[in-house]
Parts: C-alpha cells; structure tokens; sequence
C-alpha cells in the first residue's frame, strides 16, 4: 500500500573520497632505524647494473654496491679504497705514487686516460650503490 500525496525520502549520494598524496621529494632522505645508528640513503633502489663484481669497473664504467673496504680498481690508472661511515661514501686513491680522497660525489682526473667520477647512488649500513663513469 502507498500513502497518498507523499513521496519517500530520497538518499543523497555518499561524497566521493579524498586521498592525500605528499608531493615526491627531489632529495635525498635519510632515516635512523631503531635497531641500528647507520642512515639509510633511499633515493635510489638499492640495486645495480653490475650486482657485487668490482671488476666491472675495470674499464672505468660501471654501477656496482660496495661494502666499505672494497676496492675499486680502474686498470692502467688508480685503485679506490671504499670507505662508509655514518651515511657517508669517500674513495681514497692512489695512482703512481700519488694519493688523495674524494668525498661523496667526485673525480679523479688522469692526464692519459681522462676523468673518472664517482657517484654514491644508495647507502645502506656498511654498502652503497656506486656509479663510476669515464669521460
């Protein structure tokens, strides 16, 4: 039976959600885990072209994770030591008798072989995602 005269109520439609996204961020974040004192780069998967073979970087090219101690070997022209600590990448090298250190990002320059920069990609605890290219 229906009332006469009356209409039923009508439902309003339920408002469509809202999602909030953060904008992504151009730099790197570190984060501190609770177990461990070591930041952790994530600005880059922790992955690499080469995997673990330090010898792909032998003609001076190549993306490869290094635990510190690592050394990095360019044939003909320079070892470099890896060294990690507290987040941070450097490479202490040593060509013809001559030494120095890069910290972080840089280059070693070769007066006959050209100019070799390295790139610290990802750091996690003890290893880093490091990109070595020639020019």
């Amino acid at each position: 039976l229906s009332a006469c005269g009356t209409t039923p109520p009508q439902r309003q439609p339920a408002p469509p959600p809202t999602t909030s996204t953060p904008p992504p961020s151009s730099s790197t974040t570190s984060t501190t885990s609770p177990s461990s004192s070591t930041p952790t780069t994530t600005s880059h998967p922790f992955t690499a072209a080469d995997g673990r073979n330090l010898k792909a970087c032998s003609d001076g090219t190549c993306e490869v994770i290094a635990k510190s101690g690592s050394v990095i070997t360019v044939s003909g022209v320079a070892s470099f030591a890896v060294h990690i600590e507290d987040g941070s990448v450097s490479f202490g090298f040593s060509s013809g008798g001559m030494s120095g250190n890069i910290s972080g990002s840089g280059s070693y320059t070769d007066p006959k072989h050209g100019t070799y920069a390295f790139e610290p990609l990802a750091v996690q605890g003890e290893e880093a995602v490091i990109k070595l290219t020639r020019s």
